[in-house]
């Protein structure tokens, strides 16, 4: 599963099937707003964090 998330936010959610990942829609309040990725790995019970954040226009 992974989410985007506007600080503590959960502003969109998505699934993997088969290794791919389902389009995942992400909800802005305004343009710019940074958004990070989290991706939750069920067999290691472990939440990743992507340290990159992209700015929606």
């Amino acid at each position: 599963m992974i989410g985007a998330f506007v600080g503590r936010e959960c502003r969109g959610v998505g699934t993997m099937e088969e290794g791919t990942f389902s389009p995942l829609t992400v909800y802005c309040q305004k343009a710019g707003e940074p958004v990070a990725l989290r991706y939750y790995d069920a067999a290691k019970k472990k939440i990743i964090t992507f340290t990159t954040t992209f700015k929606p226009e």
